[in-house]
């Protein structure tokens, strides 16, 4: 994995890649809240398959041996991971709560 100030695949860090990065770890911790344990089983699978799909979007944003990014690939890892973001949002962010 990228760490800030560790060079990428051509030498450089890129900006992007300790955002993605930082969205990856930010999935496993959440996935360690007891609030999220607490959750239904739907809400951590969701969370888990959207840690799953980041981990892809950097893996393609940090192809080894190559300089540059395959776009068509990045955008389709942005899209899936983006999707499971909505999913879940419509389900259990962008609702009322009930009391």
């Amino acid at each position: 994995m990228l760490r800030p100030g560790v060079p990428g695949a051509n030498g450089v860090a890129r900006p992007g890649d300790t955002l993605i990065l930082g969205l990856v770890e930010q999935y496993r911790e959440a996935l360690r809240l007891p609030q999220v344990q607490d959750r239904p089983d739907e809400f951590r699978r969701w969370l888990t398959e959207a840690r799953e799909k980041a981990e892809g979007l950097e893996t393609t944003l940090r192809p080894s041996g190559r300089r540059d990014v395959d776009r068509a690939a990045a955008e389709a890892a942005f899209q899936a991971a983006g999707a499971v973001c909505t999913h879940c949002h419509a389900r259990y962010r962008d609702v009322p709560r009930r009391r």
